[in-house]
C-alpha cells in the first residue's frame, strides 16, 4: 500500500467472532439518491444509516454529488467476489480494521472502471487478479496504478485514498455505536453489511468520476 499509515494504524475495533464464509443476508435498501431530509421521514436500519453517512463524507470530499450511481451488474459482481474477500479481510479485521474495510471500495472502483470500458471483457475477471505483488496488502496500489492508470502519489490517487479511509473509519465508528452480542449472527451480519456497502461506495466513486450521475443499466 502506498503512503496510507491510516490503513495500518491500530484501532481499537470491537470483537466480532466472524465465522468462515459469508452467508446471505437481505436487508432493506434504502435508496440514495433522494434529498438529504426525506431520511428523516424514513425507518433508517444500520445499512441505510451507514450508506447516509458515507454518503455525506464523500460529498463532503467533493467526491460524489447528491446522487449514488448504482449498477445492478457491479454489485452482481460483488456477489461473486464476497466469499474469497470476507475470507481475507477476517483474517486481517483485528489488527488492520481500517484496511480490511476500506479495501472493498478500491474493489468497487475497480469493477466500475471495467463495466465502463470493457464489461464483456472483464466481467468475469477472477478476484485474485486484484492481488498486488504482495498479494492482498497491496491490492489497493495495484486498482490504482494498473486497473484505474493512476500515478501512486498523484494528487488525483491520494485524493481518492483519503476520501476513502476517511469512509473507512466512520464506518467503524457507526459499528461501534451498534449494540450487539459478540460472535452473534447479527454482529457477523453488520461486518458483512460494512463491507458490501464499501464496495458500493467505491463503485460509486469511479462512476462518478467517469460521468455517471444515476441509475443506469449497461449491456
Amino acid at each position: 500500500m502506498f503512503y496510507n499509515p491510516r490503513f495500518r494504524q491500530m484501532t481499537y475495533f470491537p470483537e466480532m467472532c466472524i465465522p468462515s464464509g459469508i452467508s446471505s443476508i437481505r436487508v432493506k435498501e434504502i435508496p440514495l439518491n433522494l434529498p438529504p431530509d426525506t431520511f428523516t421521514e424514513m425507518e433508517i436500519n444500520f445499512e441505510g444509516r451507514l450508506q447516509l453517512e458515507l454518503l455525506k463524507v464523500c460529498q463532503g470530499a467533493g467526491a460524489l454529488g447528491s446522487l449514488l450511481p448504482e449498477v445492478e451488474e457491479i454489485m452482481g459482481k460483488w456477489d461473486d467476489y464476497a466469499e474469497q474477500y470476507m475470507a481475507d479481510a477476517v483474517a486481517q479485521i483485528d489488527d488492520y480494521p481500517n484496511a480490511a474495510i476500506g479495501w472493498a471500495a478500491f474493489i468497487g472502483m475497480a469493477v466500475a472502471q471495467w463495466w465502463g470500458t470493457d464489461w464483456q471483457v472483464n466481467r468475469f475477471t477472477p478476484y485474485k487478479h486484484l492481488y498486488g505483488a504482495e498479494q492482498w496488502d497491496d491490492m489497493d496500489d495495484k486498482i490504482m496504478a494498473d486497473i484505474l492508470a493512476l500515478p501512486l502519489g498523484s494528487s488525483e490517487e491520494q485524493f481518492l485514498r483519503d476520501t476513502i479511509i476517511t469512509c473507512a473509519e466512520k464506518a467503524i465508528s457507526i459499528i461501534m455505536e451498534e449494540d450487539f452480542e459478540p460472535c452473534s449472527d447479527q454482529a457477523y451480519e453488520i461486518l458483512s453489511i460494512t463491507i458490501k456497502t464499501m464496495f458500493k461506495i467505491g463503485a460509486a466513486l469511479q462512476l462518478h468520476r467517469m460521468g455517471w450521475r444515476g441509475n443506469r443499466d449497461k449491456s
